[in-house]
């Protein structure tokens, strides 16, 4: 071993020159899979090559290439020349990049839209080399599809677009300029989607051009103008900003920055060891935060949370950061400068170390107030139609007993003359005759019973139609059901129009309501006598099979129209004239 073998790692050259020695300070992991790397090439002409560990005389890590070429000796010993080289900072660079390119992955699909890296190629034709996750839910083609086959992404490209789309990204490569384009996709169910596209372009050896990109969904930024343009005015400036900082990280975790402020994303990392909270001018804002006053720690968050999500919220990040599980919440926040109440979605990852413990979790902030307001407004849109709608079905359900009305005071009248009548005849007879006659009597009290009973048929049925219960429901038989609406009609049957019931011999029994049930019949009833002329009929079949019930309505009249069929199911439409 040379002089400079005593420098690797601090000791003596006597020391270094002792085999046993310099195998102990291997360091521990790397001991047995580099002695038997050795072993492995122990002859003639046999070639070894290693990279492992070693201990220094501060114990300290040092990593350490190793290359040698073996020969046999007259007695047939291997023997090995070769060199040792120390590749530390190598190995940290290239651990630092791979860290970095772990974490940029993890940030790049935690945000809003997608980051990818495209090429253009010096003979014109192109290639993506990275897609994030977010891709499907911008284009719905996931990564790796999108990465086998980049013409699909092309595809969904709305047909007048293409040619401006292609021509932003030639004129951005041949001025080396930042990429910005604002595009439609087209997808086969005929949606459209707004995408606008960010990216930087950088010149290649081989000549060819590579961007580093993101791709944020603006079609509801497109549909609501008067807030695009108070988005554009700002956002536009934002990203220029944030495009002239230089970011101490590599030069992808730049153009993570780039995608978080042109998002108006904030970006967060606690370093749960050191209790120290780090936040970016996008969180500042966001919170309503002094960042000369800001403490650096938890609390300074927590002091931020509304009270009523504050237990929720936290137990959430705790969860996330013991159990190693995305942090994936949105709550709510009393800002510090106005106090103005705000909703921020919140995501963020664990990061985890070597022996699998929780160093930091890392993530972003962006504010969804206008979402969920809307969602509010939404909910309470509906809640007024439903309670509109309620109200006008029975309004419209008065309006037709009132057009009944008429027939029905006529039909009351028949009942009405029968007791009456009954009760004159009794009376008569009572003052009349010394000796009373039973049978007379019976016959008056059968035309009273007869009366009586045909005018409660009436009242009830009218009770049961103007009826407002709608949620209710009961055993009802669709039977009698029929019947009390032929009672509330009859005025409107006689003569003209022959009712046939052909009722099935089991039980029709269905749960519904009978007021909703008992109307529907008496509106088809009703169109039916409308649509049909003198000596016709109207037919009730019923047939019961296992568990159902179907009730067929059929009539002699003039039918639907085949143009108007799509609309009677429309709320009060009609093609009667009014009256």
């Amino acid at each position: 071993m040379n002089a400079r073998g005593g420098e690797l790692l601090g000791f003596d050259i006597e020391k270094m020159r002792n085999t046993e020695f310099l195998i102990s300070r291997l360091h521990p992991e790397d001991h047995k899979y580099t002695l038997n790397s050795i072993l492995d090439v122990n002859y003639d002409n046999a070639i070894w090559f290693n990279e492992f560990r070693l201990l220094n005389k501060n114990d300290e890590v040092i990593w350490v290439r190793g290359q040698s070429i073996a020969s046999s000796d007259e007695e047939g010993n291997i023997i090995h020349n070769g060199v040792l080289l120390d590749i530390t900072e190598q190995k940290e660079a290239e651990n630092a990049l791979i860290l970095s390119q772990k974490r940029f992955k993890n940030i790049a699909d935690n945000l809003p839209g997608m980051v990818i890296k495209y090429k253009l190629n010096t003979d014109g034709s192109d290639e993506l080399l990275y897609a994030s996750h977010g891709i499907k839910d911008l284009y719905e083609i996931d990564s790796q599809t999108a990465l086998a086959n980049n013409n699909l992404l092309w595809k969904r490209v709305h047909k007048d677009d293409k040619a401006s789309y292609a021509e932003s990204i030639k004129k951005s490569a041949e001025n080396l300029s930042t990429w910005k384009f604002e595009h439609r996709l087209r997808f086969p169910d005929g949606r459209i989607k707004w995408i606008d596209m960010r990216g930087i372009p950088e010149k290649q050896d081989d000549g060819s051009i590579i961007w580093d990109s993101i791709g944020l969904d603006i079609t509801k930024r497109k549909r609501a103008e008067n807030d695009l343009k108070e988005i554009n005015e700002s956002l536009e400036q934002r990203v220029e900003e944030r495009t002239q900082k230089a970011i101490k990280l590599s030069k992808q975790l730049e153009r993570y920055w780039l995608a978080a402020e042109h998002a108006k994303t904030g970006v967060f990392e606690y370093h749960i060891h050191d209790e120290i909270l780090e936040w970016d001018s996008i969180m500042y804002e966001l919170y309503g935060v002094d960042k000369g006053k800001f403490n650096s720690n938890l609390e300074e968050w927590k002091s931020c949370l509304h009270p009523e999500d504050y237990d929720a919220s936290v137990t959430a990040l705790n969860k996330s950061i013991e159990n190693q599980v995305d942090f994936d919440t949105i709550f709510r926040i009393i800002r510090k400068d106005n106090g103005e109440i705000r909703h921020i979605r919140a995501k963020a990852k664990a990061e985890v170390n070597e022996n699998g413990e929780t160093v930091s979790i890392y993530g972003t902030n962006y504010d969804v107030t206008r979402e969920m307001q809307l969602a509010d407004e939404k909910e309470l849109a509906l809640k007024e139609l439903k309670e509109a709608q309620i109200t006008l079905v029975q309004s419209e359900k008065m309006a037709s007993l009132g057009v009944l009305t008429a027939g029905i005071a006529h039909e009351l009248n028949n009942p009405l003359n029968y007791i009456i009548g009954g009760i004159s005849a009794l009376q008569n007879h009572l003052k009349d005759d010394d000796q009373i006659n039973k049978d007379e009597i019976n016959e008056y009290v059968s035309w009273i019973k007869t009366g009586g009973e045909r005018a409660t048929k009436i009242v009830r049925s009218l009770n049961l139609f103007s009826g407002s219960n709608e949620k209710k429901r009961e055993v009802c038989d669709l039977h009698r059901t029929i019947e009390d609406c032929l009672v509330m009609i009859e005025n409107r049957l006689t003569d003209k129009i022959n009712v046939i019931k052909d009722f099935s011999d089991k039980p029709a029994e269905v749960s519904a309501n009978y007021s909703t049930l008992h109307q529907v019949i008496l509106n088809i009833i009703t169109n039916s006598i409308d649509a049909i002329n003198d000596n016709a009929e109207i037919r009730f079949t019923t047939t019961v099979k296992k568990n159902k019930i179907i009730l067929s309505i059929s009539d002699t009249g003039s039918g639907i129209p085949e143009d108007k069929i799509d609309k009677v199911l429309d709320p009060f439409y009609t093609t009667k004239p009014p009256g």
